[in-house]
């Protein structure tokens, strides 16, 4: 798969040249936690939408939540099950 053509890829690059140059956005009163966070959200996107339009090209299947759901109990989000453990 030729990466370089779609919008994601562009996404990554984006997001790695954020992450070259990030002490240019780092404001006294922010600090770095708002410039990481955001490149840490820009780098979980561009991941996301790559694996998503790998999955769609090469005709996976996505199963639906409740295909997961184990029997007798309901259905619970990552979140859930993260604040539980």
């Amino acid at each position: 798969m030729k990466i370089d053509k779609y919008p994601q890829y562009r996404l990554y690059k984006f997001t790695k040249l954020l992450n070259i140059n990030k002490e240019k956005f780092q404001k006294p009163y922010t600090g770095k936690r708002a410039v990481n966070g955001t490149i840490v959200n820009r780098a979980y996107y561009s991941a996301y939408s790559y694996a998503l339009l790998w999955l769609e090209e090469h005709e996976f299947k996505l199963k639906k939540k409740w295909e997961f759901k184990v029997k007798g109990e309901d259905y619970k989000t990552e979140h859930q099950q993260v604040r539980d453990a």
